[in-house]
């Protein structure tokens, strides 16, 4: 059987409208988690979580309850030229995968996660005044994100969590 080329266009439009497309990947990603502070950046989005917790018992560790509120935003095209710039400049890419305590020692979990030109990157920071400080590169970029933060204007409900969990 022989097709026409009119005939074997219209299969390839309808075989390549059947593929569903796959979401954008994002050209630039930052994520910097703490226990009371994300900051998430997806190209200019901004998204930040605050979480609050409280504790019935001021001795224990474990909150009686948390709650997290939760902004969004946009940055602008200079301020995210200014962070891929820093994150590409300052050595940050380079960087071990873990910096602070050792992981069996008591410590608070700081992370930088970040994707830029193609090239992921994740940080971990372990604070623990006992152990090294944060590299340079590290805090250049923490306080550059958490000055972002305040970009996040629009807040989403807020959710609670009286669990403590």
């Amino acid at each position: 059987m022989k097709l026409s080329m009119t005939t074997k266009l219209i299969f390839i439009a309808i075989f390549l409208a059947a593929i569903p497309l796959s979401a954008a990947k994002p050209s630039f990603l930052a994520d910097y988690n703490t226990t009371t502070l994300k900051v998430h950046i997806e190209d200019r989005n901004i998204r930040v979580t605050r979480i609050e917790q409280k504790f019935d018992n001021p001795a224990s560790a474990v909150p009686s309850s948390q709650s997290a509120a939760v902004s969004t935003g946009m940055i602008s095209e200079a301020q995210l030229r200014s962070l891929r710039r820093l994150i590409l400049a300052n050595g940050f890419l380079r960087l071990k995968e873990a910096y602070g305590a050792p992981a069996k020692e008591r410590f608070y979990p700081y992370s930088i996660e970040v994707l830029v030109d193609g090239r992921k990157k994740k940080v971990l920071y372990r604070s623990n005044p006992s152990f090294e400080k944060q590299p340079k590169p590290f805090a250049e970029i923490e306080k550059m994100l958490t000055e972002l933060g305040k970009e996040a204007r629009n807040p989403e409900p807020a959710v609670t969590d009286s669990t403590g969990k």
